[in-house]
């Protein structure tokens, strides 16, 4: 809940300018598995998986919040849903734990681009 918790707290703290690039580079500090599904299906395991998944969908409406602010600026690519976004986003901070840390900066940046890309124009 870390993360969730992080997120909405930048919608108050981060200038309006910035959100969306703090929201990011949150993502990459933090990178790593949200929900590792355990195997065992003992009580405390589903407990765990639950809890994790808790987690993982609070971290996802947080981002989505962002991407909403970010929309309402004109900051945001509007071919893809916004929730549609927040979930790729969460997926990828799955993804930039596997990165090698010299690399993290390029990733987080070119999912900036990505998410402020202009359809039929090849980016802003």
């Amino acid at each position: 809940m870390t993360l969730a918790r992080d997120l909405t707290a930048l919608i108050t703290t981060a200038p309006p300018s910035r959100l969306l690039d703090a929201a990011l580079e949150r993502l990459a500090s933090g990178a790593g598995p949200m929900a590792k599904r355990p195997s065992a299906t003992s009580r405390g395991d589903k407990t765990k998986a639950l809890a994790a998944a808790w987690a993982h969908e609070q971290a996802r409406l947080a981002m989505h919040e962002i991407l909403e602010h970010e929309a309402r600026r004109g900051a945001l690519r509007d071919d893809l849903s916004r929730p549609l976004l927040a979930w790729l986003l969460i997926a990828a901070r799955d993804a930039l734990a596997h990165e090698s840390p010299d690399a993290l900066d390029e990733r987080v940046q070119a999912l900036g681009r990505f998410l402020r890309l202009t359809p039929g124009r090849g980016g802003s």
